[in-house]
């Protein structure tokens, strides 16, 4: 993209780099075609796959930060500030699925209609006491159940054979040893019935 100059040639970077941003995000959100994009803001297709694909590497380059708590520490700290929260003992996560809705694809585009009537992606993500995403899974149609994004997920089988904790989740997702479920009451936390009640 091509920046603007002020009065004395002096380029606006900051405004530009906002810009810039700005159109990367909707990319992303809308799922626009790149030359469609390209074409709406006035840069070549050229310039927008190459702004496009460093705003993505350098995603990638910190996407490191979203990982579960790993020393004993960090553990330890994500689980006090869970029962500080909400009185359940042991939980490391909170779990849940969501649909990001996607243009049809070409190929097994039925695959991808979600319960809700359109085409999606089930994206689980994890987070922390401090909603902080700790571990995202982006790749399973929306005609996928929550449970089963789970199922098959590494972060089941990391949990079972470490047994570091539990994660909270909705009704989604199967009482196991490795996942605890709930509902919301008029803002507290509820196990589920027959499990007793934790208020937060």
């Amino acid at each position: 993209m091509e920046a603007n100059t002020g009065k004395n040639g002096v380029i606006e970077q900051n405004t530009m780099l906002k810009v810039e941003i700005l159109w990367r995000l909707r990319m992303l959100s809308k799922g626009n075609f790149l030359s469609e994009s390209a074409d709406i803001h006035g840069i070549s297709k050229a310039t927008a796959g190459r702004v496009f694909n460093d705003f993505l590497n350098a995603v990638i380059r910190n996407i490191g930060n979203v990982r579960l708590p790993s020393t004993r520490d960090e553990v330890l700290r994500t689980k006090v500030g869970f029962f500080k929260k909400c009185r359940i003992p042991n939980i490391i996560g909170a779990v849940d699925g969501t649909l990001v809705p996607i243009l049809a694809p070409k190929d097994n585009g039925v695959a991808f209609i979600c319960r809700k009537g359109y085409h999606a992606i089930n994206v689980m993500a994890v987070c922390d006491h401090e909603m902080r995403f700790t571990d995202i899974v982006a790749r399973w149609p929306g005609s996928q159940h929550d449970a089963a994004v789970f199922d098959v997920s590494t972060l089941k089988d990391h949990l079972e054979t470490n047994q570091t904790g539990i994660l909270l989740g909705d009704g989604g997702y199967p009482l196991r040893p490795i996942t605890q479920s709930y509902h919301s009451t008029r803002g507290c936390l509820q196990q589920s019935p027959n499990q007793g009640t934790y208020s937060d």
